[in-house]
């Protein structure tokens, strides 16, 4: 980002005018050397006062600059030549001029001139309206639930609202941040759900493509270690209790978890190994495979591995039957076939619900969000956030 002039009215900055920049001088604090620390504190004070910006605080100063147009010899004085006049900013510091006019042009407003400031207030206020209307805001999707409901796919915006207040704190702002924490937010919704392109989303939000981008990846790891708090695995008499009835026909209330896979289609591996791991014959495309466990009440839970020592803590997998190595099932495969269909109807409608609500994961997934770095995946992540989102819907599995 280029270097601009904090003093009011100045206006320079680095990619355009043929100037220097200068920090604040920086509060010292050497031992054995009280005399310059002091001096320091005092310089630095003094700068304060000469720019005259009561909105410089101490994080717009750490990156707050003077340009050479404040100083007689176009650079500061040295941190100990105190009686240099170039020890503090002098010149060129305010360009306001404040020019007294007669008492009788302040009342001089014919009904020409209060028309015409009405006209060009009530412009004004259908243009805000219009503005309001067309942008992805925290404000448009306020006033029209049915915009809030497409970009987002949240039940109301009152769990919208109560999404941000869970995120927004632990959004890092800069003082050159171009969204604020709300805006990143909902960008990153947006993404989640319409997969939109980042020249796409740079346009809707007046920003570039690699802003977004970061901006997506950002929230997306905040969003990621707040939300997979939300990710819990009830309790058996709670799962008991809220059991559907379809389950209960079926299983009687030995049901404690159902667990499928579903694929992600990724772009082409660079590493032969990993593309030969990735690539689904089923599917003719490389794909990563998720594992997703489902309460028979809906609430997904990513991350469930079960293994093969699951009889030892006194429980059952049930699974359809296969005809491999047989002409045709037998007539009792096929009763419990039959009624582990009923179910699983239900467990395919989770699945398809994660996949349509968030468009990324029905889309290719650029293979830059597949690859491992010091932490999870970002994919990994967009998954886990996709299945919390999911979990403060409606449930779609009828009691």
């Amino acid at each position: 980002m280029p270097a601009f002039c904090c003093v009011v009215g100045c206006g320079s900055r680095g990619e355009r005018d043929n100037v220097k920049f200068y920090a604040f001088p920086k509060i010292l604090n050497f031992p054995h050397t009280q005399h310059i620390n002091a001096l320091s504190q005092v310089r630095r004070q003094k700068w304060i006062n000469a720019i005259k910006r009561e909105d410089l605080t101490e994080a717009k100063l750490k990156y707050a600059t003077v340009c050479s147009k404040h100083f007689i010899n176009g650079k500061p004085a040295g941190r100990e030549d105190s009686n240099n006049p170039d020890w503090v900013p002098s010149i060129n510091l305010d360009e306001i001029e404040w020019n007294p006019y007669d008492k009788s042009c302040q009342t001089s407003l014919d009904s020409a001139n209060i028309s015409h400031l009405m006209l060009a207030s009530t412009r004004c206020d259908k243009l805000q309206k219009k503005l309001n209307s067309i942008s992805l805001s925290y404000e448009s999707f306020k006033s029209n639930d049915f915009k809030m409901r497409y970009y987002t796919d949240l039940d109301s915006f009152s769990k919208l609202e109560i999404l941000i207040k869970y995120i927004e704190p632990y959004v890092e702002i800069h003082f050159n941040t171009s969204l604020n924490a709300v805006q990143q937010i909902i960008l990153t919704l947006v993404k989640l759900r319409l997969n939109l392109d980042f020249k796409d989303l740079a346009f809707r939000f007046n920003i570039s493509p690699t802003t977004a981008s970061v901006y997506f990846e950002n929230i997306i790891n905040v969003m990621y270690n707040r939300l997979r708090k939300l990710i819990i695995w009830p309790d058996k008499d709670i799962l008991q209790k809220t059991m559907p009835s379809c389950f209960v026909e079926t299983f009687k209330d030995k049901t404690t978890v159902v667990i499928d896979c579903f694929e992600v289609f990724i772009e082409k591996p660079f590493s032969l190994l990993m593309a030969a791991q990735c690539w689904s014959n089923y599917k003719h495309n490389y794909t990563l495979k998720f594992l997703i466990g489902i309460t028979p009440q809906g609430t997904v839970y990513r991350g469930f591995l079960i293994n093969e020592y699951v009889q030892t803590l006194q429980a059952q997998v049930i699974t359809p039957a296969f005809t491999k190595g047989k002409n045709q099932l037998h007539p009792t495969d096929i009763e419990a076939t039959r009624s582990l269909a009923h179910v699983r109807i239900h467990v395919e409608r989770i699945i398809g619900t994660i996949r349509q609500k968030y468009r990324i994961l029905s889309d290719t997934v650029p293979i830059t969000l597949v690859s491992r770095g010091q932490t999870d995946p970002i994919l990994d992540k967009i998954v886990r956030c996709c299945c919390a989102l999911v979990n403060l819907c409606t449930p779609i599995i009828p009691s």
